[in-house]
């Protein structure tokens, strides 16, 4: 049994000819979980959620177990969990390689499960990079990104093209990798309301691997070219894992804190972005449990996607709606997602 990461709606008017976006309306859908997770040990739960999610699985399993912890009143420091780092780099991989080619993706995957899994998927990603991981980080400009790009033809370089489609730059604030214990004092208890459309700072912010990675000089750089940014930085956590360096990689950080007595607050740092998982035990039953899921973050209606798509445009409608899917892929490459016009 699992629970799917729900779905994003776009509403969409478009211009008479329709080759234009006049307006649009982002909504995101996705299932509550109370109803299924309330009112059950706490032992039947941490043993369910893993099951229920069929991305991200293992974050949301520790997040669990963490966040039931910190409701006995544990506090957990951050640090940062192999198992999330490793399926955090999976689904870098499966976004940077695409599925067109199972068997390399395949082959991929596999170097994430080898006992030294850093070490095997820099001796697999190399050929593909053609140069070792540490000169690919070592890039500080998008000139540098375009001759790269240019001279080595093939997956990874899909998308780093100096001339493909570009959304304007939206000016929504990236979230910042808070650990629990300082994330009550800007959001104090999670509830229904914010789960389904969370703030930072009293506005829509966006998460995952760009806002881990935008103080890299090659992150920044590319601001002026949304999608390959966002891109460049999933490239770049996947090659700060192949190097092992356990500094600047965020992904797979998690912590855990007391909210209140008997409540406990779990954040952990997966692929899309932060996660956070909140509950309450009265002795060893839960009740009102909260999840704030990427999902969330990145599809809010005033977020990133909506800002890219007003006034998007193109020659052909095929083309425009090519565009569109390559933004909400830039954003989460796992979320389905619908279009209404």
């Amino acid at each position: 049994m699992s629970m799917e990461p729900g779905f994003v709606r776009l509403h969409l008017a478009l211009s008479a000819d329709g080759l234009r976006v006049a307006s649009v309306q982002v909504e995101c859908h996705r299932p509550d979980v109370s109803t299924v997770l309330d009112n059950k040990p706490a032992s039947a739960v941490e043993k369910m959620v893993p099951l229920l999610y069929a991305v991200c699985g293992k974050a949301h399993g520790l997040a669990a177990s963490l966040a039931m912890k910190a409701a006995r009143g544990e506090a957990i420091a951050r640090h940062r969990n192999e198992e999330v780092a490793r399926e955090s780099a999976r689904e870098h991989l499966w976004h940077l390689l695409g599925v067109e080619d199972g068997q390399l993706l395949a082959a991929g995957c596999r170097c994430l499960q080898a006992e030294n899994p850093s070490a095997a998927l820099a001796n697999f990603i190399e050929p593909l990079l053609g140069m070792p991981p540490r000169d690919w980080l070592a890039f500080e400009t998008s000139g540098a990104l375009d001759d790269w790009a240019t001279a080595q033809p093939g997956v990874l370089a899909r998308g780093f093209q100096p001339h493909g489609f570009e959304p304007h730059p939206a000016a929504v604030p990236l979230l910042p990798a808070l650990e629990a214990a300082e994330s009550l004092s800007h959001w104090p208890r999670l509830d229904g309301v914010f789960s389904a459309l969370p703030v930072w700072q009293g506005s829509a912010a966006e998460t995952g691997a760009i806002a881990r990675q935008c103080d890299s000089a090659l992150v920044s750089m590319l601001r002026n070219r949304p999608l390959a940014q966002r891109k460049a930085a999933r490239l770049r956590e996947l090659l700060l894992f192949a190097q092992d360096d356990n500094i600047s990689l965020q992904a797979g950080d998690a912590s855990a804190h007391p909210v209140a007595p008997g409540r406990g607050r779990a954040l952990i740092q997966t692929a899309r972005g932060l996660l956070m998982h909140e509950v309450s035990l009265r002795g060893e039953i839960t009740s009102d449990y909260i999840i704030v899921a990427p999902t969330e973050w990145n599809f809010h209606p005033q977020g990133t996607l909506s800002i890219w798509l007003r006034n998007m445009g193109a020659e052909r409608k095929q083309v425009l709606h090519e565009s569109m899917a390559a933004a909400v892929a830039a954003l989460d490459p796992c979320v389905p997602w619908l279009l209404q016009c």
